[in-house]
Parts: structure tokens; C-alpha cells; sequence
């Protein structure tokens, strides 16, 4: 009994089908032939990636064809080689006389030379130690002269450059750096309070150092 041919799906088969059995049905059967198809490669179960597991699933079917191995070459048969002609001669030839090779003579042994052994350079005399100059004596340092408070009552506040210089001499007893200046600036700019101004200079380490230091000096 002759077994039937399997059927081989096109890819113009597979366009027309449009039920979803039918394509899974398709893929049952390819498994029993020996394909392995891996649903999970497939993100959904509609046509078109069925379509596509039925394609990759014949590919795995079909059979692979043997490599075609060239024949070896032939060689081609070598010509002999021509035999060279018998001389024919009534007088033998000569013996070839034989050179004795010249003995070389022995050379005379010497008694090695021992060099004689190297004389020491005398020692330098060692030279006197510099006699070093006297350190010159440093002037003592000029004492800082501190600079002059500024009465903050007398500092204008209409802008807000301006009322951060007088917060600060206000509560820190000196000039603004450029960093703060810039910083509680831009919040007065910002809508904040100035009153908060005042609060965060207060709440900072250098105002209760400042602090500490006056009640000290009293």
C-alpha cells in the first residue's frame, strides 16, 4: 500500500484560510509529523501569526539536501624517463688518485697572563663643612586691622539688593557673600517673605557662633 504524499501549505493556502481551528488544526498536524513549534515565540493566537507558525513549522519538515562532493581529480600518468645510452669502450677508465688530507699541526700551548691587579685610587680629602649664614630674622606680622561696622539703620531697603546688604549687617555684622546675595535675592524675587529672610539668617551657625562670641567678651 502506497502512503499518501503529505500535504505542503503555501503561503497562498494559508491567506485564504480565515478560521483560527482550521490554522491549529494545520499546526497539529505538522507536530505529528516531527515539527516542533513553539507557541510562546508567537505574541497572539490571530491569523497572522498562525499563518506564520505553520510556515516556520513546514520549514523544519523539509528535507535537507545532501552536499554534492566533486570527484577527485585523475592524474595524469607520468612519461618515463628516457634511459641514457650505453657507451661502449675497449680501454677501462682511469682510478682517480686519491689526495691524503694534510694533518694540521698542533698549536703551542701558552701560560695565561694574569693582569696585574688595579691599583687603588687614593681617598679625596673630605672638604670642610659650609659654614651656614644666619637665618634672617622675620618681622613680626602687621596686626589685621579690622574694618569699620556700618550702622545698618542708616542703609536703604527699597530694593531687594538692597535689603539683603542690610539684613546681613543687621544680624551678621557684615557684607553679603556673592553666593547669599544671589540666593536670598532670587526667593525675595520668588514672593518670599522678607520676614523669612530674616528668620534663616538667624537660624544659621554663623549667627549663634556670633552670639557666643559677644557673650563671651562681656
Amino acid at each position: 500500500m502506497i502512503d499518501k504524499q503529505p500535504k505542503i501549505y503555501t503561503e497562498k493556502d494559508l491567506a485564504n484560510l480565515t478560521k483560527r481551528a482550521k490554522l491549529l488544526e494545520i499546526v497539529e498536524d505538522l507536530e505529528k509529523r516531527g515539527a516542533k513549534v513553539d507557541m510562546t515565540k508567537y505574541p497572539s493566537n490571530t491569523l497572522k501569526y498562525l499563518r506564520q507558525a505553520v510556515l516556520d513549522a513546514q520549514k523544519q519538515l523539509e528535507p535537507t539536501p545532501a552536499p554534492i562532493v566533486p570527484p577527485a581529480p585523475v592524474k595524469a600518468p607520468e612519461p618515463p624517463k628516457p634511459i641514457p645510452p650505453i657507451l661502449k669502450s675497449s680501454t677501462p677508465p682511469p682510478m682517480p688518485v686519491i689526495t691524503p688530507k694534510p694533518v694540521p699541526a698542533p698549536a703551542p700551548k701558552t701560560a695565561p697572563v694574569t693582569p696585574p691587579a688595579p691599583v687603588r685610587a687614593p681617598t679625596p680629602a673630605v672638604a670642610p663643612a659650609p659654614v651656614q649664614a644666619p637665618k634672617p630674622v622675620q618681622a613680626p606680622p602687621k596686626p589685621a586691622v579690622p574694618k569699620p561696622k556700618i550702622d545698618w539703620r542708616t542703609l536703604p531697603e527699597s530694593t531687594p539688593e538692597q535689603f539683603v546688604r542690610k539684613a546681613y549687617w543687621k544680624i551678621l555684622e557684615r557684607e553679603p557673600d556673592a553666593g547669599g546675595l544671589q540666593c536670598y535675592v532670587s526667593y525675595i524675587k520668588g514672593n518670599m517673605p522678607r520676614e523669612q529672610v530674616e528668620g534663616a539668617l538667624k537660624s544659621s551657625p554663623e549667627y549663634a557662633a556670633l552670639q557666643r562670641r559677644k557673650q563671651a567678651s562681656k
